[in-house]
């Protein structure tokens, strides 16, 4: 019975080692890039990395690859004055289409409805 607990023991060592040779390499490889001034989410970027795999030509996972991926699926956000452009133009267009239908110089079928004749001519 010993025997068997030295062994799960010794196993669980070289696990524990392993995983944290790997995380240092991941922690060594994020580093380079914010080194390189490229601003990103840490989480964000790993969990594209776990989704896509990107590798690089010895087989590791590239993160620079990951970092292109992750750039490249993300939403662009305008900036501030673009968006606030875009949204004087609507409001102008919106208040000149109100504008032009309450001057019609013509009448619909709306225009008649729930109108007498008397009415009509009074208008």
């Amino acid at each position: 019975m010993a025997q068997v607990s030295e062994r799960v023991a010794t196993e669980l060592d070289k696990r524990t080692q392993k995983q944290k040779k790997e995380d240092e390499w991941v922690d060594k490889e994020i580093k380079k890039l914010e080194e390189e001034g490229l601003k990103f989410d840490r989480n964000e970027l790993l969990k594209t990395a776990l989704d896509y795999l990107p590798s690089d030509e010895n087989g590791n996972i590239s993160f620079q690859k990951a970092y292109n991926i992750m750039k490249a699926t993300k939403p662009v956000s305008a900036p501030s004055k673009v968006v606030e452009e875009k949204k004087k133009v609507a409001d102008m267009t919106l208040s000149k289409s109100n504008a032009t239908e309450e001057q019609k110089d013509y009448k619909t079928s709306e225009d008649f409805r729930g109108k007498s004749i008397s009415d009509l001519l009074r208008d």
